[in-house]
């Protein structure tokens, strides 16, 4: 696909791009690189019959695990490229324990193996492994993660948690989607924004599946999302749950909340309106 932050749904890229242009960002994307222009230095880049001037290029073309040395050991790779291990840390091999960037985990909605390498998924992976590895038991036991994470452009926050739709799709659940503009406070509330959330779920039974924020705010709603996900909560679940209110900090009813109303409305095919990427 030719856009930015594949990771997410469209609706979410689309928003990246008009931040990083209204920033005085130019973005080409799907365009294959010709040639890096310069003697001694990089001057240009030409591309797709265009040439741009520049004398810095950052090519980053992904990341994978550093798994040599392990795999050198005899500790066997999961289907990921990263270490596998399981709930207790433990690898194949005996007294061994690993966590961390190497390190392939559960995702706790689909149930596939996958590789977060997170400083905060690491830390708790780091807790368990030295624990058990410390007291030669199997004290501790780390589930797996959800996929969440966050990042910033400019002044935009874009945050998920969970699947997206495609990888909803690609899990083989039926997926319903709603995604809505709301305010991040009461929209009379001086300093009011605008925030996107879109929900995911389950058709044959209701659960959430992902969540995708972008705009101010996004860090509540995908933390409020990832600890519905985590207690494997459905959409009516989010419908009525209790979560804190005052102008200065959310409107009378939370995103969250909104977008779980419309879901309720597509999961009555009577009512059955369009997807969020339609």
């Amino acid at each position: 696909e030719d856009r930015v932050a594949l990771a997410y749904g469209p609706e979410v890229s689309e928003n990246v791009e008009a931040e990083l242009e209204a920033n005085g960002v130019g973005v080409y994307t799907g365009e294959h690189v010709d040639e890096f222009t310069g003697e001694g230095r990089v001057r240009g880049v030409k591309f797709g019959g265009k040439e741009l001037e520049t004398n810095l290029v950052i090519v980053g073309v992904g990341i994978r695990p550093n798994v040599e040395l392990a795999a050198e050991a005899g500790v066997e790779i999961g289907a990921t490229g990263a270490i596998l291990v399981d709930r207790h840390m433990k690898t194949s091999t005996l007294d061994v324990w690993a966590a961390g960037d190497c390190v392939e985990t559960t995702n706790l909605v689909g149930g596939r193996p996958i590789w977060v390498p997170l400083g905060d998924t690491a830390n708790q992976m780091g807790r368990v492994a030295g624990t058990n590895a410390a007291t030669d038991e199997d004290t501790l036991e780390f589930p797996g993660v959800l996929g969440t994470g966050i990042f910033k452009v400019f002044d935009l926050g874009v945050g998920k948690t969970g699947l997206s739709e495609k990888g909803a799709e690609e899990a083989g659940y039926e997926v319903v989607s709603a995604g809505l503009w709301a305010n991040d406070r009461a929209a009379y509330y001086p300093g009011a924004q605008k925030v996107f959330l879109k929900l995911i779920a389950d058709r044959a039974t209701g659960r959430l599946l992902g969540a995708e924020a972008a705009g101010s705010g996004a860090d509540k709603l995908i933390d409020i999302c990832a600890t519905a996900l985590w207690g494997r909560l459905s959409y009516p679940d989010l419908v009525n749950i209790d979560l804190a209110y005052s102008p200065p900090y959310g409107p009378a009813l939370s995103p969250v909340i909104q977008a779980a109303t419309i879901l309720s409305g597509k999961f009555d095919r009577a009512k059955e309106g369009i997807r969020a990427a339609e």
